[in-house]
């Protein structure tokens, strides 16, 4: 391998490789992986979690159901859900599920 310059290196029958495609190769290959996983976390909670009716919806519906995420006392966080009849079962499907995980 011969340098030319330090932000170029001429391969051997691939010319020169620039040093920050190098880097933004990196950068979108470690994108992708963050991507994945996520897209793997959401797809799990969906068919684990949730019930067989929201299974098939988009994460856009499912962002829709209503949330506040709420600071009680020193560092201790909890989800404040409104009143609807709706979110009760959902709430109770993913408990159910949860507690079917454990034991």
């Amino acid at each position: 391998m011969e340098t030319k310059n330090e932000n170029q290196t001429t391969l051997p029958g691939l010319g020169a490789a620039d040093n920050n495609s190098q880097r933004k190769f990196f950068k979108n290959y470690i994108g992708i992986i963050i991507k994945t996983i996520t897209y793997n976390i959401l797809n799990w909670f969906k068919k684990a979690l949730l019930p067989f009716n929201l299974v098939k919806k988009s994460i856009r519906k499912i962002r829709e159901i209503p949330a506040n995420i709420v600071k009680k006392g020193g560092r201790r966080y909890t989800i404040r859900l409104p009143q609807l009849d709706c979110l009760k079962e959902i709430v109770e499907s993913i408990k159910d599920r949860l507690y079917m995980f454990a034991f």
